[in-house]
Formats: C-alpha cells, sequence, structure tokens
C-alpha cells in the first residue's frame, strides 16, 4: 500500500478517472467474458499482491537494518522524485483545493499516515496490519461520510461495516488487555492510519484532485517537513547500510506501490469494471496473511483468522462486488 493508501483508495480515485474518460458508466456490471474475467482476475490478484507484499517487506524491514523512520524518508523521497512532472505541472499545490482539504490530504497520506502504518507493523504482525489499516478505511470512509458528506448507506454496506468491526474486535480487542505484549499498541497505530486515510479520502473527492495529483503533492512537502527532521534529529540509518540493502525498499515503497500497482488495478478495472475490481481488495489481508507465513514465519492465531475472515467478507460486501447467488438469479 504506497502503503496501502497506495494502495486502493488512490488507485480507486485514478482508475475512476480513466474508466469516465473512455465513456464508461461506473454504475453499469456488465457481464464480462471468461477469457476477459482471467485476464482482468489477474491483474487485480497482482495489484493486490503487491499490496499485501507492502506489508511484509515493510515488517522485514523494520525488524532487520532499517527503522521507521528510514522507510518513511526513502518512501517519500523515491516518490518525490518519481513524481516531479506532475509537481511542476501542478506547480507545488500551493493554494488548489483550500487550506482545510489541503491539511487533510496531507495528514492522511503524508508522514502522519506512513508513521502510523510503518510503525505499527514495528509492533505488530503484517497479517493484523493488512486486515486493521486497509480493512477498516471502507468503514473509517463510510463513517465520516455520513457525517461530512451526509451520505446513505445501504443495508449491504452497514452487514459489511458490522463484519469489519466484528473483525477487528476479534483481532485487536483482546490485544488491549494484554500489557504484556506490544502488539496493542501496533493495533492502536493500524486503526489511527485507517481513520488518517478515510480523512484524505473524503478530502481527496472534494478536491477534485486525482489521486497521482495529490501523491505528488503530498510527497514534496513530506520531504520538505520531514527529511530535515529526520536527518538532524532521527539518527538516519539510511548512509550507514550497504547500498544494495536499500534498493529492494526503495524499489518496492516508490516503483511497485506507487506506480506498477495503480497500472495493474487500473487494466483490473477497465476488464472487469470499478465493483468487481475493488473486490479483490478483500483479498488483502489473507494474501498478506499466507505471505507473512511464507517470508516471516509468522503463523495467525486461531482467532487471527476468525478476524481476517471477518475484516474480508466485509470488505467484499462493503465495496459493492457481485454476489454469487444473486448472479445465478439474473441468468435464470
Amino acid at each position: 500500500m504506497q502503503e496501502c493508501r497506495t494502495e486502493t483508495g488512490d488507485a480507486a480515485a485514478i482508475v475512476a478517472e480513466e474508466v469516465e474518460s473512455l465513456g464508461l458508466s461506473l454504475k453499469q456490471a456488465a457481464p464480462v467474458p471468461a477469457g476477459s474475467f482471467l485476464a482482468g482476475a489477474a491483474w487485480g490478484i497482482f495489484a493486490i499482491s503487491i499490496w499485501a507484499g507492502w506489508f511484509v517487506s515493510t515488517r522485514l524491514n523494520v525488524t532487520s537494518d532499517l527503522s521507521v523512520y528510514d522507510l518513511v524518508a526513502l518512501r517519500f523521497g523515491v516518490a518525490a522524485l518519481l513524481l516531479i512532472p506532475v509537481t511542476v505541472r501542478l506547480r507545488g499545490g500551493v493554494g488548489l483545493v483550500g487550506w482545510r482539504n489541503e491539511i487533510a490530504i496531507f495528514a492522511g497520506s503524508g508522514v502522519s499516515y506512513s508513521l502510523c502504518a510503518t510503525g505499527g507493523v514495528a509492533f505488530a504482525p503484517a497479517a493484523e496490519g493488512a486486515a486493521l489499516t486497509p480493512g477498516v478505511m471502507p468503514m473509517a470512509t463510510a463513517l465520516l461520510a455520513v457525517l461530512i458528506l451526509k451520505e446513505r448507506l445501504s443495508p449491504r454496506q452497514l452487514t459489511g461495516l458490522a463484519f469489519i468491526l466484528a473483525g477487528v474486535v476479534v483481532i485487536g480487542g483482546l490485544g488491549l488487555f494484554h500489557g504484556a505484549h506490544r502488539e496493542w499498541i501496533g493495533h492502536i497505530l493500524f486503526l489511527a492510519g485507517a481513520f488518517l486515510f478515510a480523512g484524505y479520502t473524503i478530502a481527496l473527492r472534494r478536491s477534485g484532485l486525482s489521486g497521482l495529483e495529490a501523491t505528488a503533492v503530498v510527497s514534496l512537502w513530506s520531504c520538505a517537513f520531514y527529511l530535515p527532521v529526520y536527518i538532524f534529529a532521527l539518527h538516519p540509518r539510511l548512509l550507514e547500510v550497504p547500498p544494495t540493502s536499500l534498493l529492494f525498499p526503495a524499489f518496492y515503497q516508490g516503483v511497485l506501490t506507487n506506480v506498477v500497482s495503480l497500472a495493474a488495478y487500473g487494466r483490473a478495472v477497465a476488464t472487469l469494471g470499478p465493483s468487481r475490481a475493488a473486490s479483490f481488495a478483500a483479498l488483502i489481508p489473507a494474501v498478506t496473511a499466507f505471505l507473512s507465513m511464507l517470508i516471516l514465519g509468522e503463523f495467525p492465531s486461531e482467532a487471527d483468522w476468525v478476524g481476517i475472515a471477518c475484516v474480508s467478507a466485509g470488505v467484499y460486501l462493503a465495496s459493492g462486488a457481485p454476489l454469487p447467488w444473486k448472479s445465478v438469479q439474473s441468468r435464470r
């Protein structure tokens, strides 16, 4: 997900504009031929695998040779360099969307969010992070949409959010009562990150910016404000570790999550439609859990698996993805 922001919210914003520019309705869910469905599903799985892998790779980095602060600096530095053309076109983004939206966008996808998401992985397993950050984002966004935009939630959305809340309670609720374990700190950071990103989503919608434009502006100003603090106060390690140790995190944080995953998700949306493509986000917690077992040797507990299943089901329902039994009925 650039972290999991990267991930679902920014991708959805960018892709929605691309789909609308092609004259397609975001409300349509026309049947997809079998061959096209397989191709679209492959692109969708590829994108969510990158987002799920972010949690695993970040967990691996923060438990070895790099700190949370190093990864945040690396992420914004690489993103700012990649998106210089966009930033120049926007003239730095100053005064584009009003100061309230600017603060919400910066806080919800900038240093604050990044420190929460990356810091949470330093305390808690990657699989729990995937369930409690991208999994909770739909619930947090829906709550803010009701409060700020006065939107109404459908019964299906409410059902999905109830599943997500149940999963959060299963995964994080018990951890708050186990002071001997530090996982609860990670749980709080994951949830804080989810709500910060929800504020970013609402502000992005009101601003009229694309996800790519917002990412470019946030990366620029994050570098401007964060890098001096990082260099002079946070004991940077980037110059102390071998350069080869920086290649993979720089590539993953700055290229795969910011560019490749968005392009792959865009292909999935163009082939399958927005609702079907968004349904693949429900796989992020489970894919992260499997990658954690294979790469990190972290095996979720039985309670974690229950929570992951609840969150995944809730994300699928809340996304508006097609229900299998309704598809069968419509063909009769």
